[in-house]
């Protein structure tokens, strides 16, 4: 079977044909391009198989791997990236649930709240509270607010933008205002319901099912 494996860094892809039948390895190096990774995945494959006289139809399975999305966090040079949430919840990020290095020193580098991955300025907070256990409406949802609030991420030039609701998977009617209100305010941002939930997941603590 013939193998290519890449991966694609912040400043080249390694490529790497193996062929598990005759014990042959290859590798290779090519340059990255920001602005579109995939030139560079493109470009470097056809350098190894022209180099080692391959043909792109014989290989079997490309695996594929990336630390662009790591170095982006790492770096703290990503989008910039709003955040639409509830009243109260504006600081979620930076408490961060609590999950400390190092539970007693005071003195500690905490990269979420040092580096958060949305700065503060650019979360916005609307009237919106539901209750669990089973989702009754509390404070409705304030869909202007949502508005107001993505206008001014829009003048922040955020994007992407995200809402985080909390106990939104326990309600089915609400689910969707916020994903519909923020690409009408922000044309260039695109939205799509989050995954569905398992109802017995009660509050955030429950992760996300997929159907």
């Amino acid at each position: 079977m013939k193998l290519m494996g890449l991966d694609v860094g912040g400043t080249f892809t390694d490529i790497v044909f193996t062929d598990t039948e005759t014990g042959r390895t290859i590798i290779h190096k090519a340059p990255t391009t920001p602005d579109d990774p995939s030139h560079g995945v493109i470009t470097g494959v056809g350098e190894l198989c022209e180099r080692f006289g391959l043909a792109r139809g014989e290989i079997d399975h490309v695996l594929h791997g990336t630390t662009i999305a790591t170095n982006a966090i790492l770096e703290y040079n990503g989008a910039v990236t709003g955040m639409v949430t509830s009243e109260g919840y504006r600081d979620i990020l930076h408490i961060g649930r609590h999950q400390r290095p190092q539970h007693y020193s005071i003195m500690q580098d905490i990269p979420w709240q040092d580096r958060p991955l949305v700065r503060r300025r650019h979360r916005k907070t609307v009237p919106e509270r539901l209750i669990p256990p089973y989702g009754e409406v509390l404070i409705p949802l304030d869909e202007a607010a949502v508005r107001q609030a993505a206008h001014a991420l829009k003048l922040w030039e955020s994007r992407p933008s995200l809402s985080a609701f909390c106990f939104r998977i326990l309600t089915r009617g609400m689910k969707s205002a916020p994903v519909t209100s923020l690409p009408t305010s922000i044309p260039s941002v695109s939205s799509r319901p989050p995954p569905r939930s398992h109802p017995s997941s009660g509050s955030s603590n429950g992760l996300p099912l997929q159907p």
